[in-house]
């Protein structure tokens, strides 16, 4: 049976007793059967990877005590990802996806032409985690709040470079530009939303020092689909695929 992780915010150390929240009792005790005494891990950026024992585990209340790092903490990709937000089914798909591919943070942005005029940012971070457990990363992303575009470029940080996938325009081969970049350049990717990005919204970006377009290929993705593309072209060229 693959071992239990679990993303815990908080300082971990040999002998430390940790209490778990709610729903981490309910998926131990009734979706995964698990009883006092078994072994799971526990896990953080600033920690590393810890192995544990329950001690407690009732309906509720759960407890865990710290036995033994096993993995220290390690750096990761820098890489961040805007998004306007996507109906529920290709959001998950999206989050759970970028997770994987070892994005920093998640940056749901309103374009023009977005559709979905909200994002729930607990259910967010809930994809995010489940995602870190199951890819045993040991960060989880951090998820920002639902921002128009024109409020994420007046506060971006002028060092990292917006990187705007594009279809149906002229610009450089996403991979092309990715190889061209400076080893030390900070980098993040932007998606439209299912209509694309407006005329509008290119303007805005095309007045930007830091923004830079490329081209996702030859055909139409869907805007999860080219979220996938861009972070796993990122992976391999620059990122920790290498």
């Amino acid at each position: 049976m693959t071992m239990v992780r679990l993303y815990i915010n908080t300082q971990l150390d040999t002998g430390k007793i940790i209490f778990l929240q709610d729903y981490q009792i309910h998926y131990l005790r009734n979706v995964l059967r698990l009883k006092e005494k078994d072994q799971i891990q526990l896990f953080n950026a600033e920690s590393g990877e810890w192995r544990g024992e329950l001690v407690t585990l009732t309906k509720s209340q759960g407890s865990v005590l710290l036995q033994q790092q096993i993995r220290p903490m390690a750096i990761e990709p820098n890489v961040d990802l805007l998004f306007a937000p996507l109906k529920q089914e290709a959001m998950h798909y999206l989050i759970e996806k970028a997770t994987e591919l070892g994005v920093s943070r998640l940056f749901p942005v309103m374009t023009e032409f977005a559709q979905i005029p909200k994002v729930n940012r607990e259910k967010v971070l809930r994809y995010c985690m489940d995602a870190a457990q199951q890819c045993e990363r040991l960060s989880v992303p951090e998820v920002f709040s639902l921002t128009s575009l024109h409020d994420v470029l007046q506060s971006w940080e002028e060092e990292r470079l917006l990187i705007v996938c594009l279809e149906r325009q002229e610009s450089v081969a996403i991979a092309v530009l990715l190889q061209q970049l400076p080893a030390e350049q900070k980098v993040a990717f932007l998606i439209g939303p299912e209509g694309g990005l407006s005329p509008k919204d290119i303007a805005t970006l095309s007045c930007c020092s830091f923004v830079r377009f490329c081209r996702m290929g030859p055909r139409i993705l869907r805007a999860e689909t080219a979220a996938v593309a861009a972070l796993a072209c990122y992976q391999s060229l620059r990122g920790d695929w290498q």
